[in-house]
């Protein structure tokens, strides 16, 4: 849903490279009428200043992440980045101080945590029900064509992506076997190569290892990006009182004494960017903005934020989260505030052609467990 059909949002700022594009954007975000309203900006430190912006949520390429945060807490805003938290570990090293300096929040976008699977088996084993994780393994097998990469600037390169299967597809599947195993790593080997991009990426497109914890856990793991499809990521614990297997976002628990529990998404809170879809069905229109059930319902004040498209893809995007009265002020740095051509393709994003849709009824409660 656009900013100009919210009634608990005002669009105050746009920024892209070129000042006609930041026009276009005011005018579809918040409509002809208030567009005029809006201030347009080729850069988002000026951006950030003078809209006395609260909040800043990076969608920018890897490499982009570290500077951009760092100079967003400086300038008095908390920050929350999409993944990875930087290329190094001396960016995010940076980052973490930065935060503590200027005295901001400071996070990173997991969302996968929040799946049901995940919280099922998080639930399983914060109750004791599993018992204690004794070993884990975990795969992902998606495919990326060469035109993934060379339609890119930055994608495929160590000193901008900052890596391949691992920092980008893969990265989400290991945080969540990492976060079951307690995230207490001790050492990892691991073993890299590129065997179906060379010549079109200097990054790694496979990788496999082993992970061991200080508790004792060893957990395995194998990333590539070179197979026919994105097929479903899958995580398997191995524990004390049973088995946890995740498969995308679903997830069953297999007890020794016989018991199961399950529990997956529920279909009507789906969506994908080939062709957004809610509850099954394609949505078509010209709005930024999707409102999913259960989010964003009941709120009425006002909050400010900007919006901006990346220069080679042609999205705009408008973060708006509603809260408490006197909720942050918000705001958007897309790839048009950073010179440079970079495409813009964030994940966990709402892209262009979404329209609004009515709630459906109300969801059910998350899974209870029998005690």
């Amino acid at each position: 849903m656009p900013a100009k059909a919210q009634p608990n949002v005002d669009l105050c700022a746009v920024c892209d490279l070129i000042p006609s594009r930041a026009e276009a954007m005011a005018k579809l975000f918040a409509g002809d009428r208030k567009a005029s309203a809006v201030m347009c900006y080729t850069d988002y430190v000026e951006m950030i200043q003078k809209s006395k912006l609260d909040v800043v949520h990076i969608c920018l390429p890897h490499y982009l992440h570290a500077p951009v945060a760092i100079e967003a807490m400086k300038l008095g805003c908390d920050v929350l980045t999409e993944k990875p938290m930087a290329i190094t570990m001396k960016q995010a090293e940076e980052m973490v101080k930065a935060a503590k300096k200027y005295k901001r929040r400071l996070g990173v976008i997991f969302q996968n945590r929040y799946n049901a699977g995940t919280q099922l088996i998080r639930q399983c084993l914060d109750s004791g029900r599993l018992g204690k994780v004794l070993a884990a393994k975990c795969n992902v097998t998606w495919y990326r064509d060469d035109a993934y990469y060379t339609e890119s600037d930055w994608k495929g390169t160590w000193d901008k992506e900052g890596g391949g299967a691992i920092i980008d597809q893969a990265i989400h599947t290991l945080d969540l076997m990492c976060w079951f195993c307690g995230y207490d790593i001790d050492s990892i080997d691991c073993t890299m190569a590129n065997r179906a991009h060379q010549g079109v990426i200097e990054v790694e497109d496979c990788a496999d290892g082993l992970i061991t914890f200080k508790s004792g856990i060893r957990a395995s793991f194998w990333a590539m990006n070179y197979y026919n499809h994105d097929a479903d990521v899958e995580i398997e614990l191995s524990c004390e009182k049973g088995k946890a297997v995740m498969k995308a976002e679903s997830a069953v628990i297999t007890l020794l004494d016989g018991r199961t529990f399950s529990a997956a998404p529920d279909p009507r809170q789906t969506f994908n960017f080939g062709g957004l879809l809610l509850g099954g069905q394609p949505l078509q229109g010209d709005c930024g903005f999707l409102r999913l059930p259960g989010r964003g319902q009941g709120a009425s004040h006002h909050r400010r934020g900007s919006a901006g498209h990346g220069p080679q893809d042609g999205h705009g995007r408008l973060r708006v989260r509603p809260e408490p009265q006197g909720g942050p002020l918000l705001a958007v740095v897309p790839p048009g505030c950073l010179p440079g051509r970079i495409p813009h393709h964030p994940p966990g994003g709402f892209p262009l052609g979404a329209e609004p849709c009515p709630p459906p009824p109300p969801l059910p409660q998350p899974p209870f467990l029998p005690t």
